[in-house]
């Protein structure tokens, strides 16, 4: 088994649908794309530099749909209907491809 398609079979087993959005222009509409995804909180150990409690910690798959990367504020996520506020994405590499993202997102 390759790294590759690593996140995908993790979030195929352990995640759930989300919504990621970003604004179009100035107004009150957005570009939507439903993924998979899988929320965790960040440890107290992980609470350095601008992370606070009650930030959480999203995994996605590389592939954002109508969301073009690179995912920045103030995208946002649905996580079970309540809007998180993007604060930062890290793509996660299998070698030489990106085989998904970790958001850190707050909000809700």
């Amino acid at each position: 088994m390759s790294l590759a398609g690593t996140t995908a079979r993790m979030l195929a087993r352990f995640g759930r649908g989300m919504v990621l959005q970003r604004r179009i222009g100035k107004t009150e509409a957005f570009t939507s794309a439903t993924r998979l995804g899988k929320e965790s909180a960040y440890k107290p150990t992980e609470l350095v530099g601008l992370v606070q409690q009650g930030d959480l910690k999203v995994i996605i798959g590389p592939d954002l749909g109508a969301i073009a990367a690179p995912l920045k504020k103030p995208d946002r996520i649905l996580i079970d209907g309540i809007a998180y506020t993007i604060q930062g994405a890290i793509p996660r590499y299998a070698g030489a491809v990106v085989d998904g993202y970790e958001l850190w997102v707050r909000g809700g």
